[in-house]
């Protein structure tokens, strides 16, 4: 076996138990999150095992499972520079995710757990990785020389005191982890910061899941404690070793982005930009006292965005600067939420004083991989996937202005038509030229340049044979879902987000009754099934779309009051917005009711009033004819009068008497033959 296949520890011949892990010791500690058996379960009947194993990563159903099994894990650690000759030794390796990364880029990986359930699932996890191998026992159990380049604690630190405000446990500890450091090696520490931008906002401490915990000093008591940047770099200064602290969002576990403090310095606004805000709350959803992304930017402006981070990452070494993190790195972020053919990596890299992105695939051969250019030109070459939507990776120039959907979000509507009509024309322009869509050119990729003009900063997704309709459809959906959360409620007059955005499709031209909204929450629905990862997976393409389906609508239904960021009043005045728009809600149901109501009764009221003017026109007709007809036989009673009265009517009454005896006598017998009266007025 060569020096580099081996290390002391490896050499003491502990035994190997049952699941391959070699035992070094059994300590006391035993700290479990329940999940153990299940992860070991998913893990062992799985066929992809990478750290980008969409298999996996879909198979969590409760939050302990996603954090073992999330493509995010190893977020914390891809901006380094690993090298394939590294040997690494990972101290509380737990159920293996970073464990399985270390494998992947390192060809010797020692990693020591102290609970033996949690062992046997981490080496479950890198059973196909030869360089791997996985020692139930502590840091204290390792061999005391210096051979290991990198050691790695993440989410260690915290635990070693038992919540202790004694700082001899963290000192002891650290000082036994450089011990075995080479002269050039680096210690990587990934830890919660005490006072997060996260926690002075008010989110309950992810150890103790009280809020402001960890800002009082623990005044209950922990079983973990964590640190402010300052403590962490003293402690670190005691070992002799010189620490670089970085920034990560929205924490060390589930990693977004890590951010070095050159950044500050190069772009402030890209600081606070970069980060998604609020961050998530791991022990359950909590209402925040204030709104976590302004905080974190009056940080920033204030000059405390480098001790205000969510979470510290720290590269110590002998040497002034770790090698570990590349020299021209600002910050790295990722976008690795999605299925492994889409996750993405952007770097952010400071070239002779200019800014520039540089996104690449993180997967091989998925939807998403090409070959970044250097040129400094807009985009790369799209690949040859046959997906419907594809990534479009590459380098662009970082572009300054002030960011667009904070322009929106501070305009009145008069400001508003004009703005959104510049992004309209934008996007028009991207259709006249031909090439394949970019599918998110939307308002929140956009600033905007002193002059009014906008330049897009973040455009990833393209996609062939898309209308210029639906991208305007997609835009006013997301820009009124983000616009909602982005102000106060009362900006808008309204009572849920669908209403804001029925109200930003109305400035752009879309129908003002909102019909086009079902339609476009259908289309993005497809488009976040086709590269988002859900947990836990569904079965079937349906059912995914579906789901995604359900996540918009619930959103689209949120009252104002629980979607906006602006909450000063806290829970109770939150609770009272929530309520007034549910009733107002309701409100607006009576009134679509009443108008329905009303209008049905117009409507038969109208058919009424059109049959009583058909009747009123027949009678009226039928007087007139009746009104002629009285007009005529007055007449002709009157001629009738006049003739009996006259002189000749008395003068023929024998002919008429002589004419009657005529008529009875030609009757048959017995028939009566009628008679005319005798009048008296003869």
């Amino acid at each position: 076996m060569s020096e580099l296949a081996t290390t002391p520890l490896r050499q003491i011949g502990a035994s190997v138990d049952e699941d391959g892990c070699r035992i070094l010791s059994v300590t006391p500690f035993h700290y479990l999150d329940g999940a153990e058996q299940r992860l070991f379960d998913i893990i062992e009947g799985a066929d992809d095992l990478s750290s980008t194993s969409d298999e996996l990563a879909g198979s969590a159903q409760t939050w302990p499972e996603r954090y073992h099994l999330s493509h995010d894990r190893a977020n914390v650690l891809r901006p380094l520079a690993l090298q394939r000759t590294f040997r690494v030794l990972e101290v509380g390796a737990g159920c293996g995710a970073i464990t399985r990364y270390l494998g992947e880029e390192c060809d010797l990986v020692d990693a020591v757990e102290p609970v033996p359930a949690r062992a046997r699932v981490a080496r479950t996890r890198t059973r196909d990785l030869p360089g791997v191998e996985v020692f139930v026992g502590d840091l204290f159990d390792v061999p005391g020389e210096n051979v290991y380049d990198v050691i790695v604690l993440v989410g260690v630190l915290e635990y070693v005191g038992s919540g202790s405000p004694d700082l001899a446990p963290y000192e002891k500890f650290l000082h036994r982890a450089t011990s075995l450091l080479t002269d050039d090696g680096t210690l990587l520490v990934a830890i919660e910061n005490r006072i997060g931008v996260k926690y002075l906002s008010g989110a309950p401490e992810d150890h103790s899941n009280r809020p402001f915990d960890s800002l009082e000093g623990y005044p209950n008591g922990s079983l973990a404690r964590t640190f402010s940047r300052s403590e962490l770099e003293s402690l670190i200064l005691q070992t002799s070793l010189t620490p670089r602290v970085f920034g990560a969002f929205p924490d060390y576990k589930l990693t977004r982005i890590v951010m070095a403090d050159e950044l500050l310095g190069a772009d402030e606004s890209l600081a606070y930009r970069i980060p998604h805000f609020p961050s998530p709350d791991w022990g359950g959803a909590v209402d925040r006292v204030a709104n976590e992304g302004a905080v974190w930017r009056t940080m920033i402006e204030a000059g405390l965005g480098a001790q205000t981070a969510n979470s510290f990452v720290i590269l110590a070494s002998r040497q002034p600067l770790s090698p570990l993190w590349p020299p021209d790195v600002l910050a790295a972020y990722y976008s690795t939420a999605r299925r492994a053919a889409y996750a993405s990596e952007t770097r952010v890299l400071n070239q002779h004083g200019s800014i520039v992105f540089d996104r690449r695939a993180l997967a091989g051969g998925g939807a998403g991989s090409n070959t970044p250019i250097d040129d400094g030109s807009t985009t790369g070459q799209e690949s040859p996937s046959d997906t419907p939507v594809q990534l479009q990776l590459g380098r662009t120039p970082w572009t300054g202005g002030t960011d667009f959907l904070v322009l929106l979000s501070h305009a009145n509507d008069k400001e508003l038509i004009d703005w959104l009509s510049r992004w309209t024309d934008l996007l028009s322009d991207e259709f006249e030229q031909g090439q394949p869509v970019p599918i998110d050119l939307l308002p929140h990729n956009l600033v905007a340049l002193p002059d009014g003009t906008l330049r897009v900063i973040d455009s990833k997704f393209v996609q062939r044979g898309i209308t210029r309709e639906a991208v305007v459809a997609r835009g006013a959906l997301v820009t009124g879902q983000r616009l909602s959360r982005m102000t106060k409620p009362s900006r808008w007059g309204a009572f849920t987000v669908e209403a804001v955005v029925r109200y930003v499709g109305t400035l752009i031209g879309l129908p003002a009754d909102g019909s086009w909204i079902a339609d476009a929450v259908a289309s993005e629905a497809a488009f976040q099934a086709e590269i988002s990862l859900q947990t836990p997976e569904p079965t079937t393409r349906e059912e995914a779309v579906a789901m995604q389906e359900a996540v918009l609508w619930d959103e689209l239904r949120r009252p104002l009051a629980r979607s906006s960021q602006h909450n000063p009043g806290g829970d109770a005045r939150a609770a009272l917005e929530a309520e007034l728009s549910r009733m107002g809600a309701a409100y607006e149901t009576l009134v679509d009711s009443h108008d329905a109501l009303v209008s049905a009764h117009q409507t038969v009221v109208e058919s009424n009033a059109h049959a009583l003017s058909n009747l009123l026109g027949q009678l009226a007709t039928s007087q007139t004819e009746l009104g002629k007809a009285r007009i005529g036989l007055d007449a002709h009673v009157a001629e009738f009068v006049r003739i009996k009265s006259s002189s000749s009517w008395r003068i023929t009454r024998p002919l008429r008497s002589v004419s009657q005896l005529f008529r009875r006598n030609s009757h048959p017998s017995g028939a009566e033959t009628p008679t005319e009266p005798v009048s008296t007025a003869d």
